[in-house]
């Protein structure tokens, strides 16, 4: 199958809520072929006016991202096999994203639920702040500037073969502007990472990525996810009202100041968390240097990481991580504000792949 004439779509690797991912590859000139992820609206969202309407204002905010740290997102276009139907149907034909495709595993994938050594766990939430800074900083055109990530956790922040770190799937990002919950009224997000304000369906700032960030932190730290729960309403009360304690208290050895970037990063108000990513990147800074934390070659610790999670995946062809564009499509956990369980995906028959295309 090919889309808009130069496109070529592989197998389908994963189907979710709003969408199925396929590898993909774009096709030029004299031989040209690079590896992509294609990521196809269902065609029962396609049809909802609304949700193509805020889909195509991500699109274009998520094209505006341009780091090393970020996912980038390639070309937006509507199947050219739908461009008939969708004049037909007032212009309703199924959209596609084209994302970037990195060589490695996600986070999830790398970690394993076991704690990363401390260096590399302060490398890794380094890098992810990094993406952050950029993305809230974007100068969107708009009367403020930023774009808000909204779903930060492990299996959205890629770790390539050689090490980089890049967070992926920007694709309930809104303007730093923008109102409070999104999409028909839900608060969106994984429980076990969102801010306590992201669960009530308050207005989000950039203080909200962070919290966000501060989880994962705290998950590498320690090889275990902080908010859990055997229900949704168990882990909303977690998230809202239980303990966070300290890194250090389950995994001793912990330096103090890391407990103190993780603690501040976590901080229920966010009005004592780090009041941007740039902020946080300074504290992370200095505690890297005060504990001699920064030997230079976590890059390659994590590559050599990614190397023992994925060997004999996918034997000589290796594997390759994407955004979640590449990665299946997990239906994010949607928790209304009166804390319903999360919807279904509206595909059938969902592929339960592995986070990464080119597995075999």
């Amino acid at each position: 199958m090919r889309l808009a004439g130069k496109y070529e779509i592989g197998r389908r690797i994963g189907c979710g809520g709003m969408a199925e991912v396929y590898e993909g590859y774009v096709r030029g000139l004299a031989g040209f072929r690079r590896p992509v992820a294609v990521k196809r609206i269902l065609r029962g969202v396609s049809s909802d006016p609304a949700f193509v309407e805020r889909f195509v204002q991500e699109a274009v905010l998520s094209s505006k991202l341009d780091h090393p740290n970020v996912v980038s997102v390639i070309d937006f276009d509507r199947e050219d096999d739908d461009r008939q139907e969708g004049r037909a149907a007032g212009g309703r034909g199924r959209l596609f994203l084209v994302m970037e495709r990195v060589r490695g595993a996600d986070l999830r994938e790398v970690a394993r639920g076991k704690p990363l050594p401390v260096r590399v766990a302060l490398y890794v939430v380094a890098e992810m702040l990094r993406g952050l800074r950029h993305a809230h900083e974007l100068d969107t055109g708009k009367r403020r500037r930023g774009v808000l990530h909204r779903d930060v956790s492990p299996h959205n922040v890629l770790v390539s073969s050689d090490g980089a770190v890049k967070i992926s799937d920007f694709g309930i990002a809104k303007a730093c502007g923008a109102g409070g919950a999104s999409f028909s009224g839900r608060v969106r997000g994984k429980l076990s990472y969102m801010s306590p304000e992201q669960a009530r369906g308050l207005r989000l700032d950039p203080r909200s990525d962070l919290f966000a960030a501060g989880s994962v932190f705290h998950e590498l730290l320690t090889g275990r996810p902080l908010f859990r729960g055997a229900s949704v309403a168990d882990g909303l009360a977690a998230l809202l009202s239980g303990d966070i304690p300290p890194p250090s208290a389950i995994a001793p050895g912990i330096p103090p100041g890391v407990d103190e970037v993780a603690m501040t990063l976590l901080a229920r108000d966010p009005g004592a968390r780090y009041d941007s990513a740039r902020a946080a990147l300074v504290a992370l800074g200095e505690v890297q240097a005060s504990h001699g934390l920064w030997a230079g070659d976590e890059s390659d610790a994590l590559a050599a990481m990614v190397a023992a999670r994925t060997a004999g995946r996918a034997g000589a062809r290796g594997v390759e991580a994407a955004d979640s564009a590449t990665a299946p499509e997990r239906a994010p956990e949607l928790i209304p504000s009166e804390a319903t369980p999360e919807t279904r995906p509206l595909c059938r028959g969902a592929v339960r792949a592995a986070p990464w295309a080119g597995a075999t």
